[in-house]
């Protein structure tokens, strides 16, 4: 019988044994797998980004309370430290007390940081995510946080785009003042984005099972040559012991005798 570990990031982890006495926490691995994947394959503007913010319908009226509450920015990764600056010293100049900067594809690497990073914002008291992104103009949106999840779907979202940043940000400063006081006037000179969240909670062992330095780790390809390349590409480069590609569907006990593996990691 096959113990199947589910992981929150996507990816399960089958130990083709009826042995319990196998062990293996590999969730460093993969979190650290997921952020590498998403980095890799990201173009243009964050996947993340895009993804969180589908769906959404978008509204010219300035959210409400933004001048007198704290929000957070997400942001792609193609905004330059100077871009960022640029961002915090007109928020400031607004009112839009941004207490924090973090790359939008850290959040959506898997339940378990999502779940960090939302409880960390709520302890901060954070009532906007505002979502930078960069493509072929500039855009930013400012989305009410939900009280049990990052995004309150039933709210539309304030967006604003422009093909230069300043410019942007010069319309946002505009709008904003019209539309409501300013209520927020301790906001921070630079972005604060050298923040540190703990993932994982709680005593945990993180190791390798003895059998991972022997036979080879079978990873299961999704079916999408691109994804499937990338893939390989990122297991090459950083998981320390030997693995193999394997097509989906395959029985148990093929991989076993065929390809030696007693560890199977599918999606």
């Amino acid at each position: 019988m096959a113990f199947i570990s589910e992981f929150d990031f996507g990816f399960s982890l089958t130990i083709l044994s009826s042995n319990d006495r196998f062990i293996i926490v590999i969730r460093k691995f993969i979190y650290s797998f997921s952020l590498l994947l998403s980095a890799h394959s990201a173009v243009g503007q964050s996947a993340g980004l895009v993804s969180y913010l589908h769906g959404f319908s978008t509204t010219e009226q300035v959210s409400k309370e933004i001048l007198a509450t704290k929000s957070v920015v997400l942001h792609g990764h193609h905004l330059t430290n100077t871009d960022l600056k640029n961002v915090q010293l007109y928020f400031q100049q607004t009112g839009i007390d941004a207490v924090a900067y973090f790359d939008a594809d850290i959040i959506t690497a898997g339940k378990d940081v999502e779940t960090a990073y939302f409880n960390y914002f709520s302890m901060r008291g954070i009532s906007y995510l505002i979502f930078i992104e960069h493509g072929k103009e500039y855009k930013i949106n400012f989305v009410l946080m939900g009280a049990e999840k990052f995004l309150d779907t039933s709210m539309p979202v304030w967006s604003m785009t422009n093909v230069d940043l300043s410019e942007l940000l010069k319309n946002i400063y505009r709008t904003a003042l019209y539309d409501q006081p300013r209520k927020n006037y301790l906001v921070n000179d630079i972005p604060e984005s050298d923040i540190s969240i703990n993932i994982f909670t709680g005593r945990r062992s993180e190791y390798y099972a003895i059998d991972l330095k022997v036979d080879p780790l079978a990873v299961q390809k999704t079916g999408d040559e691109e994804y499937d390349k990338q893939l390989e590409e990122i297991f090459a480069a950083h998981y320390p012991f030997k693995f193999t590609m394997i097509d989906p569907g395959l029985d148990e006990k093929e991989i076993r005798k065929k390809r030696n593996s007693l560890y199977r990691l599918s999606n």
